[in-house]
């Protein structure tokens, strides 16, 4: 059950996120938590990703922009 561990890693970030009122989908969850994981900074234009990493240590390249 390798693949177990991604599933919980999800679950953990998309929970907290909807209580926030963060809507973010459940794949954009496991990608960031695979690259905080990781160590690994995001390369994305994606603005779910942007909000995410205002909540947790998600690094992203581009830095998050300040006016977004």
């Amino acid at each position: 059950m390798k693949n177990g561990k991604w599933v919980i890693k999800r679950n953990l970030f998309h929970f907290p996120f909807s209580i926030l009122g963060i809507v973010t989908s459940a794949t954009d969850c496991l990608i960031a938590a695979i690259a905080i994981e990781q160590q690994m900074p995001l390369f994305t234009a994606d603005q779910d990703f942007f909000q995410i990493a205002r909540h947790c240590p998600l690094r992203l390249f581009p830095e998050v922009p300040q006016s977004v």
